[in-house]
């Protein structure tokens, strides 16, 4: 890392006019201020950033006390009552906020990142990155990763974290800052763009900044552009960084080694964190307002508004028509303004005022009814290519007669699908025909499908369906009006046809996508289509299959027309006269009778704008199979005729209530040994349950596990508790099967008396429990499957390391210093753990001491190894017993020969000089007097002499440590510094004449001599013999006086010593 091939660029341009803020197509020419809320009474003191997300605002700031909240949920659905939802993340401050696919990503002051869950309202901490002094300032992810811009005390630079698992962020690489203080940046492509400064009042400097990061452990700097203001920030969009100092300059990016200044607008004002917004670029100045700069021509920003309402404005967003403004007020105040500036939705984004049809619960993000063009409709579609002349809207309905070679038109728009969460659009057409040409049946297209990681585009055909990216057709008579429903979600997708319960296609995914879009028209060029487009619904709050019929003939239906009816253009609804009309064909004829509306006025105003329908008695197809297409429409007073959407009604005589879906309300993750998880099943109507408790069986062990039913909740929910047993395991928890839910002895019925159908939904398929909640379960605790060591088998001594490899059946954490206990002989060594946490395998080393001894290594037994150690999902490693026996297949000395001698070698040890250590072990003392004695090798073939304290007793097999010294009298000797036991033994004396002793063939060894008395000495405790092979003799020293006289034949054993002369030390 660091900076390697730097471009050094000066480019300063000074603006020669004086501008003035001008109005522009888009914004209104008096922005209104809708609502505001004050959030010092949440503990915010000042706002640093605000993000929209799916009808709330995020937003991050400064906590009143040292622990208070740090990120604020605001819910903007009203903008004119914005409403604090909730406060979370305990700290100091946060500054930089992201949301992408549902996570929130937050630079915070003193932990540098967390990471929160917004899915469905909630704002759960998943996560967190914490480097000791670091300080979070500004934030931007991309492709499962984060790039943080913080400064600490030791400098300022830019985190690459990896977010691919919320819940453990992981440092990748740190980029140190060229100057003192880090702008925040944008990450596109391989590229990361961001501003680079010096604050100095001497010699400041400041640099538009370019980072490589094609090797993300290992990014550089690559380019450096000096600017005459401080860089607050830069975005990206296209092939343009918009550098955000004192004022808008936009560089051209092509090229991103060799940027080029395009344009620029400059103020008196700083330029704090900010947005693109369509065609505009926002940015807050901390005092002056909000400045918005136009730059649909990058050669030529120009200011278009500067809504200023007091305060310190230090972020904004903008979504829909508004801005969403966070300021500082008065006495240290956090307030959200919202300011409502543009005329349309500038990014053709929304949220816009969509209707919202239920479906399951889940909103509509956006639809087109037909009713007009759509880029005339409301809300409407932007032409994205193409055009527009080949088609026309008749009698509701958008009709695409593609019929020349080059001719296409396509309408799109942005929404917030995540691949996570899913998507369903509902589509009723028809194609009348269709020619392949010279063309690719490949490249026709009505339905196209982006949820931000991949895309499909799906064909509607006379005679199939097909999935262009999956190359998957399934024949159908398209010529007729269907109603198909394709839903999406992670990898895969469906398609149901006229709300069939079953789909006729089923794919995966093969092409990817950043973009979240959907478009639909007909989209080849060389092809021709005749198709023709009733309605498109889009729900991008997940996959929702068909709801199914509606099981009664007389259903009650709730509708809302008045944003169907003209978009808008009702005139009012006189309550005294309306009427509703009902078609059972989709709309083809019409009746009335069997309904009533009732006509409510909105927001207070009159005459009532808006009907609401319920059908009492509608004489629907009565006890068949038959699909009943209902709709509604109902007039204005001046005759405009409002539509609903159509409903498919099915009616089948006495058919009770069945499972519709499967989930909990845990959030998904992984979960261990004794928590608990709480599973609904979910029936299509309210259920009573009597006689006995249902079952439900969890595909957590081999065969499935039971839990019982603890409740039902909502009328049409039972309940089960399920908490984590020991080996419970499930990538993905689910039920066994279709028929896992059990009754066991109760009646499950619905009000009317039907009995329920307990089959559920497949498991892994939509409705399922894996497929709504990714929940984990393990709670199977890691064990040992091998021991074993990459050494070779050989023989080690002293001082030598032997690295012995522990493997589990998963990877491990390690906390502490865990411990493998061996058998050494007299004293049991520990091998400590040196590495390997985080890997299935763990290293422990172990140093061979003197004493040591094994014929074949291996642990004491098999709960040698303790510590701490735990699996991911933190299960801790079970002992005692979970080693594999010593000597059993698995063990380490079934899988090596490690043998471990330290006996060393009297005879090597004779040849050392004085003064050296030497270490013997497995050596026999079977000569002790006092302070020394005589050791010797149990093979026989060498002895010592030792000096010292010696605490082993005669007969002892010792192991010793000691420097080697000669005597006065020449003989070599060790003088001992410890000696240990470690068993005993028993040999028998050499036997030798007086010659091989003389000629010193047997030093130190335990002999037996004979001979006849010479000489003797009481005093001196002596006497000398001889067997006539040495003439000298040899002499005999004893512990007291002898009790020989000359003449007398002896027959003796000893240690063989010397004293100036081969002597022995009589035993007996």
């Amino acid at each position: 890392m660091g900076v390697r091939r730097v471009v050094y660029c000066t480019v300063f341009v000074v603006a020669s006019a004086t501008w003035t803020l001008n109005a522009t197509a888009g914004i209104l020419p008096s922005p209104v201020l809708r609502g505001s809320i004050n959030l010092r009474s949440q503990g915010c003191i000042a706002p640093h950033d605000v993000e929209y997300w799916k009808g709330h605002i995020y937003l991050s700031g400064h906590a009143a006390t040292g622990e208070g909240p740090t990120v604020w949920d605001i819910d903007v659905t009203d903008p004119g009552s914005p409403v604090c939802l909730r406060a979370v993340g305990a700290g100091y401050k946060a500054y930089g906020l992201k949301i992408v696919q549902d996570k929130a990503y937050v630079a915070n002051w003193y932990t540098l990142l967390r990471v929160h869950d917004v899915y469905g309202g909630a704002l759960t901490q998943l996560g967190e990155y914490f480097r000791s002094g670091q300080f979070g300032w500004a934030v931007d992810v991309a492709r499962g990763r984060v790039w943080v811009t913080q400064g600490s005390e030791v400098g300022a630079s830019t985190e690459c974290i990896d977010v691919t698992n919320p819940s453990r962020p992981t440092l990748i690489s740190s980029l140190p800052a060229v100057l003192s203080s880090l702008g925040g940046g944008t990450i596109k492509g391989s590229y990361y763009y961001y501003g680079d400064n010096h604050y100095s009042q001497t010699i400041p400097k400041y640099y538009f900044a370019i980072a490589n990061y094609s090797d993300e452990a290992n990014p550089y700097v690559m380019t450096l552009i000096e600017r005459p203001n401080p860089v607050g920030g830069v975005l990206v969009r296209d092939n343009y960084a918009y550098v955000f100092s004192n004022g808008i300059e936009v560089f051209d990016i092509s090229d991103p080694t060799a940027p080029r200044l395009l344009g620029y607008w400059y103020s008196d004002t700083s330029a704090g964190p900010g947005c693109l917004y369509g065609d505009y670029a926002i940015y807050a100045t901390s005092g002056n307002g909000v400045l918005v700069v136009n730059i649909s021509d990058p050669s030529h920003p120009w200011p278009a508004a500067q809504p200023n309402y007091s305060g310190y404005e230090l972020a904004v967003t903008a979504a829909g028509r508004y801005l969403y403004i966070g300021n500082l007020y008065g006495d240290w105040e956090g307030v959200l303004n919202i300011v409502e500036i543009f005329d349309s939705d500038p990014d053709n984004a929304g949220p816009g005022n969509w209707t919202e049809f239920s479906l399951k619960d889940a909103p509509w993000d956006t639809q087109y009814e037909a009713d007009a063009m759509p880029r005339a409709s409301s809300p409407s579609w932007k032409l994205f290519e193409g055009t527009e002349a080949i088609a026309t809207v008749e009698d509701g309905v958008l009709h695409i007669n593609d019929n020349l070679t080059t001719a296409k038109v396509k309408w799109i728009r942005n929404w917030d699908a995540t691949n996570t969460h899913g998507t369903t659009v509902v589509c009723r057409a028809r194609c009348a025909s269709y020619e392949v040409g010279s063309g690719s049946i490949t490249t026709m297209g009505n339905i196209y499908i982006e949820d931000g990681k991949y895309q499909e585009v799906f064909a509607i055909l006379s005679d199939k369906l097909r999935a262009n990216w999956a190359n998957i057709e399934v024949p159908i008579d398209g010529t007729q009006w269907h109603t198909y429903r394709i839903t999406t979600k992670g990898p895969s997708f469906q398609v149901y046809v006229d709300e069939a319960p079953t789909p006729i296609m089923t794919g995966n995914f093969v092409a990817s996508t950043a973009n979240s879009r959907i478009a639909f028209g007909s989209g080849s060029t060389l092809c021709k289509q005749d198709i023709y487009i009733d309605y498109v619904h889009c729900c991008s709050s997940g996959a929702y299959g068909p709801a199914g019929a509606t099981n009664d003939q007389t259903p009650d239906i709730s509708i809302n027309v008045a944003d169907t009816a003209g978009k808008g253009s009702l005139s009012g609804i006189d309550p005294t006269t309306a009427q509703v009309y009902w078609s059972r064909d989709g709309g083809k004829t019409w009746n009335t009778g069997g309904c009533t509306v009732v006509c409510t006025p909105i927001g207070g105003l009159a005459p009532p704008d808006r009907g609401t329908i319920t059908a009492y008695s509608v004489p629907f197809n009565q006890y068949s199979e038959t699909q009943n297409k209902i709709r509604f429409s109902l007039k204005d007073r001046n005759g405009n005729i409002g539509y609903s959407p159509i409903y498919n009604v099915r009616i089948m005589p006495n058919v009770g209530p069945k499972v519709v879906n499967v989930t909990s309300p845990n959030t998904s993750g992984t979960y261990r040994q004794g928590s608990r998880i709480t599973i609904h099943v979910v029936f299509d109507r309210n259920i009573t349950v009597s006689g006995g408790l249902p079952r439900l069986k969890l595909a957590v062990v081999p065969g499935g596990r039971w839990v019982n039913c603890s409740g039902y909740v909502g009328g049409n929910t039972l309940v089960f508790s399920y908490t984590v047993q020991a080996n419970d395991s499930a990538e993905c928890l689910d039920y066994v099967d279709c028929d896992s839910l059990d009754a066991n002895g109760a009646v499950i019925k619905d009000e009317m008396g039907a009995s329920a159908d307990l089959r559920l939904p497949t498991p892994g398929g939509p409705g399922s429990l894996c497929a709504n909640k990714q929940i984990k379960v393990d709670a199977v605790k890691p064990v040992v499957t091998n021991v074993t060591s990459d050494l070779p088998d050989g023989t080690y001594g002293i001082g030598q390391i032997v690295d012995i490899l522990v493997a589990f059946s998963e990877p491990v954490t390690v906390t502490g210093t865990p411990q493998l206990e061996l058998e050494t002989g007299v004293v049991d060594r520990l091998a400590t753990y040196v590495s390997g946490s985080g890997t299935p395998v763990l290293r422990f080393r172990y140093v061979v001491q003197r004493c040591d001894s094994s014929a074949d290594l291996d642990y004491k037994s098999a709960d040698s190894l303790t510590g701490t150690i735990r699996d991911i999902a933190g299960n801790s490693y079970v002992y005692p017993g979970s080693l594999p026996s010593p000597g059993s297949p698995g063990s380490l000395g079934y899988n090596k020969n490690i043998v471990v001698d330290t006996r060393g070698s009297i005879g090597i040890c004779k040849t050392l000089p004085d003064g050296a250590t030497v270490a013997l072990g497995g050596k026999l003392l079977y000569f002790k007097s006092g302070l020394w004695g005589y050791i010797e090798e149990l093979d026989r073939t060498s002895a010592i002499r030792i000096e010292g304290t010696i605490t082993a007793s005669q007969g002892d097999v010792v192991c010793l440590a000691g420097i080697m010294r000669t005597s006065a009298t020449g003989e070599r000797f060790i003088e001992l510094t410890d000696i240990l036991t470690t068993g005993n033994a028993s040999i028998k004396p050499i036997g030798v004449t007086n010659k091989s002793l003389a000629d010193r063939l047997v030093d130190g060894l335990y002999v037996r001599v004979w001979g006849q008395v010479k000489e003797v000495s009481l005093a001196g405790h002596w006497y000398v013999i001889t067997d006539g092979s040495a003439p000298e003799g040899i002499k005999i020293l004893t512990a007291v006086e002898p009790s020989v006289s000359v003449g007398d034949y002896v027959l003796l054993t000893g240690a063989a010593g010397w004293d100036g002369r081969r002597v022995v030390y009589q035993l007996d």
